[in-house]
């Protein structure tokens, strides 16, 4: 099993009132293994992207597509590109299933209230108090128009990567845990996720290193082994790739 990847945010605010909870939260690199609530959670993206793995099914979240994952419900986060923001619901009234909303308004609302978390004035409760019950409406508003989720043996391939990205994972193995052909599998990842298995396989690592390079003082070259990559150049060369700076840069090289 690949090491859970207890990334520190690089930015955090919180807001409660009445049972519900907010939270601004921004990451270089994280990923959260399979947890459930005790509670309803919604997750608004408002920059970068990532997976949510619910129930075998990803879905993949970005700026424009939330989720609210009822409560109980077992799921798991990957982050997948660019510098993560997203703003937390928790609380309010739970949801039957899970539900994927699409709004721009959902979004200026979200942002609206992390702007106010982020730089809070004598009128920030009533202005995130005026902006939340939209908010909450929104979120229940399933959208018309999501983006599918992925099948079931992508989904399948999604966790395994999830689990296993730190040992020596190669697509055959992934394709045999999807019950899918190498080639089956890289045409399902690239005609709904838009990448390769291989390339996923990367962004996860890399996403992996990122938190470990700004939340620990390891070696690089001890990181790059511990995320998977056989080689310190091969992890150095594939940061410089995905992220466009090599992976020195985040600890003031």
């Amino acid at each position: 099993m690949s090491p859970a990847i207890d990334a520190k945010p690089t930015h955090a605010r919180a807001w409660s009132q009445a049972g519900l909870e907010l939270h601004h939260m921004r990451y270089r690199g994280f990923a959260a293994a399979t947890h459930a609530h005790g509670v309803a959670q919604a997750v608004i993206p408002l920059a970068g992207r990532m997976h949510v793995v619910v129930a075998g099914r990803s879905h993949m979240l970005a700026p424009d597509a939330a989720v609210w994952i009822p409560a109980g419900l077992d799921h798991a986060f990957v982050h997948v590109d660019g510098q993560l923001e997203f703003l937390v619901v928790e609380g309010g009234a739970d949801v039957p299933t899970l539900a994927v909303a699409r709004s721009a308004n959902l979004r200026l609302l979200a942002q609206a209230i992390a702007n106010e978390l982020d730089a809070p004035g004598p009128d920030t409760d009533a202005m995130i108090a005026a902006c939340v019950q939209p908010l909450l409406a929104y979120l229940a508003r399933p959208a018309a128009d999501a983006a599918p989720a992925a099948s079931p043996e992508v989904a399948i391939a999604i966790e395994a990567v999830l689990a296993l990205y730190a040992g020596p994972l190669r697509v055959p193995d992934l394709a045999a845990r999807a019950g899918l052909s190498p080639r089956q599998l890289e045409r399902r990842f690239h005609a709904e996720l838009g990448r390769t298995p291989k390339r996923f396989l990367m962004e996860v690592r890399v996403g992996a290193a990122e938190a470990l390079l700004t939340t620990t003082d390891r070696p690089i070259a001890q990181i790059a082994l511990e995320v998977g990559f056989q080689t310190p150049s091969h992890f150095t060369e594939t940061f410089k790739a995905l992220r466009g700076h090599p992976p020195n840069v985040l600890r003031g090289g």
